[in-house]
């Protein structure tokens, strides 16, 4: 083969496999493995010296690797310092598996429209399981192959992220107008999929998600004060009747805010063993908050507490603290927490940043970065699914191939194809 076709062929495939990702999140069994597969298949198959000679990474794909290798030596020093069993490593390791994709994204720059419709059809595909779940099988919370927890956050990350991108769509006329609405449409039927999850630490995100949209919208268009109340108007009529459909997750926010506002360490309930476990973890990292106490020293004095009867009995079932924050501080002290911190906030940095400085052409590019950014950083204030096997892929995979389509934006127009 030729060094073109070479370079031609690296391009389909991986603008094959990156949709592929996008496109079959948590919509089947092993839907994560297999596409983690295909992108791992690409290293062999395209990882060529021809291939090596084009990559030209910018300062911001430089700090995105960096982050990444020192969240992994996090979970070393981890195990070095606290004696903790190397399979910790198993979850944390998936992120160094799928970073070489944003190695091979800079040299073969996969078709970004292609990459952009995927987000469009995971959207509709998301809705249509939740819809199949939910009133079909009736399950009390959509969950998908994964859990409820995590389905919640890339259900609504897929579809904020997927609006955001509609707007690389021209507006030029009424068809192209039409066209661009019904796609903004499909994608809010992920994020009404991510409601039915009842996942309240995604869920809380959704104000500011539409608030980010919102400005982007004003900026595409360049909406009159009028018609940017307009447009507020319709984002709540949509919230509204998507919540009126599944009043249970209103119901489940309105439970936690009162459990949280008269807390009862020894509840059983979701909220009040969350708020036992974020203490616990908060009194565990004052005992050695630079590099923590490591995880099973963390389930060792949960144990004693719950036995000392200071808190319920409920904690003994959970491992982690149910926030990634607490957990990490607690585990791996503020080492671990400002790395945690640098890894969850990168992309909106990354993003703020290119909204700021950049042209018109990044601002869909960018807003869809932020608004996978701020999902998962305000999701893992009530949970830790960021170390998860699943959750550490799903960030990571929708990282690289959110970050990257800006990154081309602003370096050059990606190929055709």
């Amino acid at each position: 083969m030729t060094t073109l076709s070479i370079t031609q062929a690296g391009r389909y495939y991986l603008c094959f496999a990156l949709s592929f990702f996008v496109l079959v999140s948590v919509t089947f069994e092993g839907s994560y493995n297999l596409a983690s597969l295909l992108i791992l298949a690409g290293y062999i198959l395209f990882f060529s010296k021809t291939v090596r000679q084009q990559i030209n990474l910018s300062r911001s794909e430089k700090l995105l690797i960096l982050i990444a290798i020192l969240y992994v030596l996090s979970f070393i020093m981890e195990v070095v310092l606290h004696g903790v069993k190397p399979r910790i490593l198993d979850a944390p390791a998936k992120v160094l598996l799928l970073l070489p994709a944003l190695l091979l994204c800079n040299a073969l720059r996969p078709g970004r429209q292609q990459l952009i419709y995927s987000f469009m059809f995971s959207a509709v595909l998301l809705l249509m399981q939740s819809v199949y779940e939910k009133y079909y099988l009736g399950v009390a919370r959509v969950n998908g192959d994964v859990n409820a927890i995590q389905y919640g956050a890339i259900a609504i990350a897929i579809g904020a992220a997927g609006i955001a991108l509609c707007a690389t769509h021209s507006t030029q006329s009424r068809r192209d107008m039409t066209i661009y609405l019904l796609c903004c449409l499909l994608c809010c039927g992920a994020i009404f999929a991510g409601i039915l999850s009842q996942s309240r630490g995604s869920m809380i995100a959704i104000p500011l998600l539409a608030l980010c949209l919102i400005v982007l919208q004003v900026h595409k268009f360049k909406l009159s004060l009028k018609k940017t109340g307009l447009v507020i108007i319709a984002c709540s009529l949509l919230a509204g009747i998507a919540l009126s459909l599944n009043s249970s997750a209103i119901n489940r926010l309105s439970q936690a805010i009162s459990e949280f506002s008269a807390h009862d360490s020894q509840a059983k309930t979701s909220t009040s063993i969350r708020l036992n476990l974020w203490q616990i973890a908060a009194e565990t990292a004052a005992t050695s908050p630079i590099i923590g106490v490591g995880k099973d020293r963390l389930i060792e004095y949960k144990t004693q507490q719950a036995d000392k009867g200071r808190f319920s009995e409920s904690v003994k079932r959970f491992d982690s603290s149910h926030n990634a924050y607490m957990n990490t501080v607690a585990r791996r002290g503020l080492i671990g927490l400002v790395i945690l911190c640098a890894f969850l906030w990168v992309p909106v940095y990354i993003a703020a940043s290119a909204i700021r400085r950049g042209s018109t052409e990044q601002q869909p590019y960018a807003y869809a970065l932020l608004c996978f950014g701020l999902v998962f950083a305000i999701a893992n204030l009530t949970q830790d699914m960021i170390f998860l096997n699943n959750g550490i892929i799903m960030y990571t995979g929708l990282l690289i191939i959110l970050s990257q389509m800006l990154f081309q934006v602003q370096s050059r127009p990606s190929a055709p194809g």
